[in-house]
């Protein structure tokens, strides 16, 4: 399921349907040993050969570490194998060291991959925290350029309120003069 995941050959119902399969049959051979063993064996003989096709795509694949995911799925299936060939009788044909480093192989593997692909996700979380920053830089400066605009603004329209406002006051103040005038030619 790594190997899977891994390349990004897998979507979530695969992963559960695969995690069933190998499950169920482990739990199946538990419980029907011997009568399951046709089963079992052509379930691992699909697994190897599965894990010896996305070792051959991984190898193919231009991402960085997708060679490593290639080791990780030939040491599995090289521990298939030797199971296979365990549970045939003729373990004796695979050396005890050579299969004891196989786990060894994969767990280097895959904390290398996964350490590679950390840093690439942090660069590029980096790069990203960079981009926001300088895009919330930016905002910030039209905002800025925004608020004082909005104060200049503010400012021309106060004082054409109060220009206006004294423009009112002179003609209501003619307008008063001009009727006390009349009131006055009137009494005369």
């Amino acid at each position: 399921l790594f190997i899977l995941y891994a390349l990004g050959r897998v979507k979530p119902i695969y992963v559960w349907l695969i995690s069933l399969i190998l499950f169920g049959d482990f739990f199946l051979n538990i419980l029907f040993r011997d009568k399951y063993l046709l089963i079992n064996n052509t379930v691992h003989a699909a697994f190897t050969l599965l894990c010896f096709l996305q070792a051959i795509r991984a190898f193919r694949n231009k991402n960085p570490g997708s060679w490593l995911i290639g080791l990780i799925a030939l040491a599995v299936v090289f521990i298939n194998i030797a199971t296979i060939l365990f549970l045939i009788g003729n373990f004796g044909k695979v050396s005890g060291p050579v299969l004891g480093i196989t786990p060894f192989v994969v767990t280097v593997c895959a904390v290398i991959y996964l350490a590679l692909r950390y840093g690439r996700t942090n660069r590029s979380l980096e790069h990203q925290l960079q981009q926001v920053q300088k895009l919330s830089d930016e905002n910030l400066r039209k905002e800025q350029e925004k608020q004082q605009l909005l104060a200049a603004q503010n400012e021309t329209l106060e004082k054409q309120v109060t220009e206006r406002t004294a423009e009112l006051r002179r003609s209501l103040d003619d307008l008063r003069s001009t009727q006390a005038q009349l009131i006055q030619s009137e009494k005369m």
